[in-house]
């Protein structure tokens, strides 16, 4: 066989084989590839922040402490309100931690979150003269200064970015209060002999609960909006014996009356997320 007859041949066995290589090339590469992970994964640590708005509702309830003084008697006669009730509105914000799973479409975890907020709400009721009372004004202030929530959530994927879910934990806050009673047109108690004053203040524990939803915008990114209610129990003090008339300094800083306030709320806010 001369060279010429041996270098044809060599040449139309290799374009022969060249398409099977290539395709046997391309069919090794693709079995070493690992799969494909999905563009949006739910596992992971997040941390976030987040900014809202707040009502707050604060129920107070006062009751005299000594049988038959004038406080008593003012309250069941009606020169002194029983209760009262106010509201406020402001804004919050602060920062969250919390962890997920995913498992399908089902989207579990817990989350945790502290806020500050400006939900201070003062309310004043002026009773004119009641039988033998004299006008007399109650003034009471309730505030939260901050509020913090550890909750689970759970919730499921109506797409792979978009997750509605459910939330229920516990909520805790600082809660302060203060009131005062004293005979209308008074800047001082001197020589007044209804005059208390009073006030409190206390880390409150009590509960949460709300619904949300949270699209994941880029891959470790998510927006959520989310609204909670909360509970957090009950402020009590006593408001005391104030008035500086010579006849009453004797009696200065007696309990008169216990105040009790119920403070509750509902938060609306939106949040932003980082995912590790």
């Amino acid at each position: 066989m001369n060279k010429t007859r041996m270098i044809g041949l060599a040449l139309a066995t290799l374009t022969a084989l060249g398409p099977a290589a290539r395709a046997a090339d391309i069919d090794a590469v693709y079995k070493a590839s690992p799969a494909a992970a999905p563009a949006y994964l739910w596992t992971g640590v997040y941390v976030g922040v987040n900014v809202g708005w707040g009502r707050q509702h604060a129920d107070a309830g006062y009751v005299g402490i000594v049988p038959g003084d004038i406080f008593v008697t003012g309250i069941r006669d009606g020169a002194l309100p029983a209760a009262m009730s106010r509201n406020r509105n402001g804004i919050l914000g602060g920062v969250t931690l919390g962890y997920n799973l995913q498992s399908g479409s089902l989207v579990y975890g817990i989350e945790a979150d502290g806020m500050g907020t400006d939900l201070s709400a003062t309310t004043a009721l002026t009773t004119s003269g009641i039988l033998a009372y004299p006008t007399l004004t109650t003034v009471t202030t309730t505030g939260v200064d901050w509020l913090a929530t550890v909750r689970g959530r759970i919730g499921m994927l109506v797409a792979p970015q978009a997750l509605v879910y459910a939330t229920g934990g516990v909520a805790v806050g600082g809660v302060h209060g203060s009131s005062s009673i004293t005979p209308s047109g008074t800047s001082t108690c001197a020589n007044n002999f209804f005059c208390s004053i009073g006030s409190g203040s206390a880390t409150n524990v009590g509960w949460t609960a709300g619904i949300g939803g949270e699209y994941m915008f880029a891959p470790h990114w998510t927006a959520k909006i989310e609204y909670l209610h909360y509970d957090l129990g009950s402020l009590g003090y006593t408001i005391n014996e104030a008035s500086t008339h010579p006849a009453f300094l004797p009696f200065a800083g007696t309990p008169n009356v216990n105040v009790n306030t119920s403070v509750t709320g509902d938060i609306v806010r939106g949040g932003v997320n980082l995912k590790f």
